[in-house]
């Protein structure tokens, strides 16, 4: 299985995350199907509150396997540690220039499981992610995007956690 990076703060989400399925989701489905054992009678394969509840219980399952996996194979990637050479790594805050639209847009390179671009964040396997690896500032590249081919100049890399 792939290694998954992710940040500390990535890192303390997913624990976080995993908490939270562990302690409160996974009770409250225990609860959920009980009750609708009590309230259904009759053939359980005919409640339908009942199975819907079994239901439930199995997605939380398999995102709790799913959450233990991904901490189990993660390796934390701490940014604090990098020197500022102006080169994009994991973890780098990065601002482009879209030169073709004269746009500028910054985005942290993060893991798969922290990436939203609404909260600014890429993951480093995006195509864009992957396309900036190990350049440096003021170099440009080209990126394939639904709209035809895209040139791109980074304007500025820190190294902030």
């Amino acid at each position: 299985m792939d290694k998954n990076y992710l940040t500390p703060q990535g890192h303390q989400k997913v624990n976080k995350l995993l908490e939270e399925y562990v302690k409160v989701k996974r009770p409250a489905s225990i609860e959920a199907i009980s009750e609708a054992q009590k309230n259904g009678g009759g053939e359980l394969s005919e409640n339908t509150e009942y199975l819907q509840a079994l239901e439930e219980r199995d997605q939380i399952e398999n995102k709790i396997s799913e959450l233990s996996r991904l901490i189990e194979n993660c390796q934390v990637i701490d940014i604090s540690n990098f020197k500022e050479d102006n080169k994009v790594r994991f973890g780098s805050t990065v601002t482009l220039l879209d030169i073709d639209l004269d746009k500028e847009f910054t985005y942290k390179i993060v893991g798969e499981i922290e990436s939203n671009i609404k909260e600014g964040t890429i993951s480093y396997k995006s195509p864009i992610g992957m396309a900036m690896i190990g350049l440096h500032k003021e170099e440009e590249f080209d990126l394939v995007a639904p709209s035809g081919i895209r040139t791109f100049e980074i304007i500025e890399v820190k190294h902030i956690a």
